[in-house]
């Protein structure tokens, strides 16, 4: 076994060497639909990533990543839940990140107001992250 591999053994939960989690916990390979699709990565899994606890930033991360990609209104909801509510800021950045880049297609209005809901009083990271994601958005071709 190789080190990198290794050392996501060590790192993550109970459910190590499941696919799911191996897609979450890679470095190297981009989240795709298909590939959620082929190890059976849900927006329940998802989900249930988000909430652990012992689940690296990183794995959480990606779990925001595969909601997006997976674009429900459960999944929307989820990504909102994690900007509005998270203890760890880098996790609300992201969202905020997620919700404007995978949502704001199907629903640009809502997702510009949920941002704009969000970045008043929010810590600085957040709210420089929100407002570059409202500037996009306001540029139509970039979305």
């Amino acid at each position: 076994m190789n080190a990198l591999l290794l050392a996501v053994v060590l790192a993550a939960p109970s459910d190590v060497g499941e696919p799911r989690w191996l897609l979450l916990a890679a470095i190297d390979v981009p989240l795709t639909v298909e590939r959620l699709t082929a190890v059976g990565l849900d927006e329940t899994y998802a989900t249930g990533v988000l909430a652990d606890a012992e689940a690296s930033r990183y794995v959480r991360a990606r779990a925001l990543g595969a909601l997006g990609l997976l674009g429900t209104e459960t999944a929307k909801a989820r990504v909102e839940g994690v900007l509005r509510e998270d203890l760890d800021p880098e996790l609300r950045i992201q969202a905020a990140i997620s919700l404007a880049r995978a949502f704001a297609r199907v629903d640009v209005v809502g997702v510009k107001a949920t941002l704009r809901g969000v970045v008043v009083g929010a810590p600085e990271g957040l709210r420089r992250a929100i407002e570059a994601e409202l500037s996009r958005l306001e540029k139509p071709l970039e979305r």
